[in-house]
């Protein structure tokens, strides 16, 4: 038998949505693409077998606080946000999951939902982290900075192999470096063969010379 013909939008010719849950120009859902992204993200938190009881809280693009109840309702907190002070970096110390605003302005509407669904699931890989990890590594390799434009560059072949997978959504990269957009993310586990793990500390853009 075939596989299931993926949902179509009729609105923006996109498919992984339908025109009731598009929130670009003519769309059932138009100006409301914070509150699309949270919902698919609620719905994939209670496919999984042991999703968390307690709802998951998001921050649109103006800086309100709200949540999606188990019906996929939004519901706004009642919680006063304090404007940003001029030449306060918006990072701060604690990484956390990656909002629907930052996504915005790093990947096409096409790409949004795949970047939510990749935060909210699982990922694994078909490896042993075991023997293709590094023993030791100095806890500032983890530090997740936005890398400046002026200073991005095309990284060149070093001396550290890489494996890419052109049939694959995401790819990894040890380095910071290697990113030319850059953000800190809450670790998220990795899954590997014989029940080894490691974690992403950040998501982003890789720029390579090949």
């Amino acid at each position: 038998s075939s596989a299931p013909a993926k949902a179509m939008c009729t609105n923006c010719r996109h498919s992984g949505h339908l025109t009731k849950d598009c929130f670009q120009p003519g769309g059932a859902m138009e100006g409301r693409r914070d509150e699309v992204l949270a919902a698919k993200c609620a719905k994939c938190d209670q496919n999984r077998p042991h999703a968390a009881a307690v709802p998951k809280t998001y921050t649109d693009a103006q800086g309100c606080a709200f949540i999606v109840d188990t019906s996929g309702s939004v519901v706004y907190l009642a919680v006063e946000v304090s404007a940003a002070s001029p030449g306060v970096s918006e990072l701060t110390g604690v990484a956390v999951d990656v909002d629907p605003a930052w996504l915005n302005s790093v990947c096409s509407p096409a790409d949004d939902l795949e970047y939510v669904t990749l935060l909210s699931e699982d990922a694994s890989v078909s490896l042993d982290w075991g023997t293709h990890s590094q023993a030791s590594v100095d806890p500032s390799a983890y530090a997740v900075t936005p890398v400046v434009a002026s200073s991005c560059r095309v990284p060149t072949v070093g001396s550290t192999p890489s494996y890419f997978d052109s049939g694959a959504s995401t790819h990894l990269s040890p380095s910071w470096s290697d990113f030319s957009k850059l953000h800190p993310i809450a670790p998220r586990g990795i899954r590997g063969i014989n029940r080894s793990v490691i974690h992403a500390h950040g998501i982003g853009h890789i720029r390579l010379a090949l």
